[in-house]
């Protein structure tokens, strides 16, 4: 009895530890909704080139081991540029707790975290530029003397360069070259990916500025979005609706159509899928910029990004080839929260659906 109370005491130690750690980094802000969705374009590119469970699974492992620590690190890194801001607009700064050599130990901690995973991923020259130009682009983000986040419009397209446009370009380039000759529809489909994840961290980044426009103001920080009057700010509310979120969807059609040519039988998921946004349309269409940042509701089309696309291309991947069941369990383990919570906000959707049908149902005959 004592030892089993001591072993119950020592795994909640354990688990409060590595929480605390996960919170340090910001894990809650990016993990589940940033990882999933460059996996899908890892999964897709696994899918259209035709690449081996062992080889695919022998390289996800390592490869989401060095996405949490190169996250990791473009999180601590800008919050620890951004304590004397944060102090300021009395926002919670977790790294503002540690010593400047506790700091700096634990940013090169993590870079070099990051890219240990790649002695087995594989050192390409391609990859090794895009690796290079990630870490950079997360530095300069955030560090003095650049610091491309208080550089007005810079700042908008340096984080959706950095933080979607690179890592996508680079998880895709990994497995498009696993093989010894790449598919062009492989390099397309880097290509569109990264193009439609680009768009969507744009309008990622413009809704978090939005937000945090009060906090920004008080402590001095400048964005775009404190740089203007509220006219201009509902003409970038409008300009984002109207404009980057259509070509976001016909990047994002493009992607689709891609898969499917290597997977007829996910026409028939994506169809199902557009159905049900389309039933919702009227209501998220005029809300995606208010309500990227709120939970509880569903936000076309983060939800295919982070939680629907991986699993069903995973599925897929398992039917054709029953050892990727393996990579199929691993990312419902780790993603687990993500997908609850996305089948949570999609399910009012099906209810609606139904009610509908029943509503009308003499239509149907």
């Amino acid at each position: 009895m004592i030892y089993s109370q001591i072993k119950t005491n020592k795994l909640t130690f354990i688990k409060e530890k590595l929480l605390s750690v996960f919170n340090l980094f910001r894990g809650s802000d990016w993990w589940l909704c940033q990882t999933p969705k460059l996996l899908a374009v890892g999964y897709a590119e696994i899918l259209l080139e035709g690449i081996s469970p062992q080889k695919s699974i022998t390289t996800v492992i390592p490869l989401i081991t060095s996405m949490f620590f190169v996250a990791a690190y473009g999180h601590v890194v800008n919050d620890t540029f951004d304590i004397e801001s944060d102090l300021r607009a009395n926002k919670p700064n977790r790294i503002a707790y540690l010593s400047k050599l506790k700091r700096t130990f634990l940013i090169i901690g993590l870079a070099t975290a990051g890219i240990i995973p790649w002695i087995w991923i594989g050192f390409m020259p391609f990859s090794v530029f895009l690796l290079t130009t990630l870490y950079l682009s997360l530095t300069i983000y955030a560090v003095p003397p650049l610091r491309l986040k208080e550089r007005a419009a810079w700042g908008v397209f340096s984080d959706s360069f950095s933080v979607h446009l690179v890592p996508t370009l680079l998880v895709a380039t990994i497995f498009s070259h696993l093989n010894d000759t790449t598919r062009l529809e492989s390099n397309i489909f880097a290509v569109v990916s990264s193009a439609c994840f680009f768009l969507m961290g744009i309008r990622g980044i413009i809704s978090h500025q939005i937000s945090d426009q009060e906090n920004d103001l008080k402590s001095g920080v400048k964005t775009l979005i404190t740089n203007l009057e509220l006219a201009g700010v509902n003409q970038i509310r409008l300009w984002v609706t109207r404009f980057v979120l259509p070509a976001e969807i016909i990047f994002l059609v493009a992607m689709l159509s891609i898969i499917s040519q290597f997977q007829p039988l996910l026409i028939v998921f994506f169809i199902f899928y557009a159905i049900l946004s389309i039933i919702n349309f009227k209501w998220w269409f005029f809300n995606t910029i208010n309500l990227t940042y709120l939970e509880g509701y569903y936000i076309f089309p983060h939800d295919l990004y982070e939680a629907w696309l991986p699993l069903s291309l995973l599925c897929f991947l398992s039917l054709q080839e029953p050892t990727f069941v393996v990579l199929l369990a691993l990312h419902i383990l780790l993603f687990y929260p993500g997908i609850i919570g996305r089948w949570s906000s999609l399910s009012p959707i099906f209810v609606s659906a139904i009610s509908y049908i029943q509503r009308n149902k003499n239509f149907w005959r």
